[in-house]
């Protein structure tokens, strides 16, 4: 790209961003002058070529001459916290010291002075120009122009012989300082649009990060951890919930795809309830996605309100609720029935050693929930029960349930059938249904 372009790409950021671009000038000005060191040095300068004038002239009471300027360095950081933009302060700094200088100039004749003859016009408006910085409106540049020229052609009206000095000197500085505000002024839009730029692309990465992390995770990020230091490792005791449409093939995941990803979608917003990333607690946390089920964990990673068991048990009724909801809302001709299999056990929440980095939990615990709702096809045979939600239990988590909970569940003991890997298990709760009983109490 050519630098011309490159500058017109610059001007034109700046000008679609033009709030920010001055919120950022003022935000450079702010953190300069907002520290003692560099007012104090000014002030210094400042006093110091009083000091010279005095010298110079002979007149005791020039020592003063730079006050007004002074001051409103001295008092510049009270004057922005009064709400004054910190370019209008400096700006009147620097205004208030160049009134000061010309008047020294036109009522003592320091211009018949060999030293400052050449160089006192031409100081003024090298820093009347260069301190203008990019002004809003094209009002504040003709105002600016019109105190340059006042300025230049005032000591003029004191001494005819200084005009074409004057003049040279007046076009020279302006010319001068024009240059040196515009390298200014490229200078502070550069840097404006290259961290907008840098800023725009981590806001996109840190939004399309948001769709693979938590926003407790993006946030440790930010603070320079590593993504393997956002989520807990090791191994844990949780409450796994094994969730699957019945009979998915029939309903057609291509035709009723909707309906697919909104039953999905909607427990998944359940298990995010009470997220809460200083405790890192939430209702359930989201193991794995198919297409038509999933898994999640109940009291590890998140931890949960209240005993694992009951919020799993509760969180079942719910899912139940949202098949209900969606299946009315996207399947017109047809009823979608689910089956979820609740076991506990012993979960390992790791990173993998290679290839993409993403949190994952393995363990007993999310076998024997799968196992358990596996039972769910033998168990409606041999109950010759048909369109039904079914709820799977195993007898620890059963033991684990409130009371009044307990009697909805009913026990099937395991004769003529054993649940996979637990043959040893004489027996499981279950619970058909189509809609929420009402004598229970549901988690928020």
């Amino acid at each position: 790209m050519k630098s011309s372009d490159i500058i017109r790409s610059i001007n034109r950021h700046a000008a679609e961003h033009q709030e920010d671009y001055y919120g950022e000038v003022n935000s450079a000005f702010e953190a300069a002058f907002g520290h003692w060191k560099l007012p104090t040095c000014l002030i210094c300068i400042m006093t110091l070529i009083s000091v010279l004038i005095v010298n110079k002239t002979g007149q005791t009471l020039m020592i003063f001459a730079h006050v007004p300027s002074c001051a409103i360095l001295a008092f510049y950081t009270r004057l922005v916290r009064s709400g004054i933009p910190a370019v209008t302060v400096f700006e009147a700094a620097m205004t208030a010291g160049v009134l000061e200088f010309v008047g020294i100039c036109v009522y003592y004749g320091i211009y018949n002075a060999n030293l400052l003859q050449s160089t006192s016009i031409g100081g003024v408006f090298t820093i009347l120009w260069a301190t203008a910085f990019d002004h809003r409106h094209f009002t504040a540049t003709i105002r600016c122009i019109g105190l340059s020229l006042i300025l230049a052609y005032v000591p003029i009206y004191f001494d005819g012989s200084l005009f074409q000095q004057v003049s040279m000197s007046a076009l020279t500085s302006i010319s001068l300082g024009f240059f040196v505000n515009q390298i200014l002024i490229l200078a502070f839009k550069g840097k404006f649009y290259l961290v907008s730029m840098s800023d725009s692309s981590r806001n996109h990465a840190y939004e399309q990060m948001k769709k693979l992390v938590y926003p407790h995770q993006l946030y440790l990020m930010q603070k320079k951890e590593s993504l393997e230091a956002t989520m807990p490792r090791g191994s844990a005791e949780s409450c796994i919930i094994s969730f699957d449409i019945q009979g998915s093939t029939a309903i057609g995941h291509i035709k009723n795809h909707e309906f697919f990803e909104s039953v999905i979608h909607d427990c998944h917003t359940i298990m995010m309830e009470n997220y809460d990333p200083d405790t890192l607690s939430a209702n359930a946390y989201m193991i794995k996605e198919m297409g038509d089920g999933f898994l999640c964990a109940v009291g590890f990673p998140f931890h949960c309100e209240g005993k694992k068991e009951q919020v799993a048990y509760e969180l079942a009724l719910r899912f139940v609720e949202v098949v209900n909801r969606c299946s009315v809302e996207f399947l017109d001709d047809q009823e979608a029935y689910c089956s979820i299999g609740i076991g506990i056990g012993s979960v390992v929440g790791d990173f993998p050693t290679s290839g993409l980095k993403t949190y994952d939990l393995y363990g007993a615990g999310i076998i024997k929930a799968t196992r358990y709702e596996s039972t769910r096809k033998p168990l409606l045979k041999h109950l010759s029960v048909s369109n039904t939600h079914v709820i799977i239990i195993e007898t620890t988590v059963w033991e684990c349930l409130e009371e009044e909970v307990q009697q909805n569940l009913k026990e099937y003991a395991l004769e003529k059938f054993k649940v996979r890997d637990h043959q040893d298990v004489k027996c499981l709760y279950y619970q058909l249904l189509d809609s929420l009983p009402q004598n229970l109490r549901i988690i928020s």
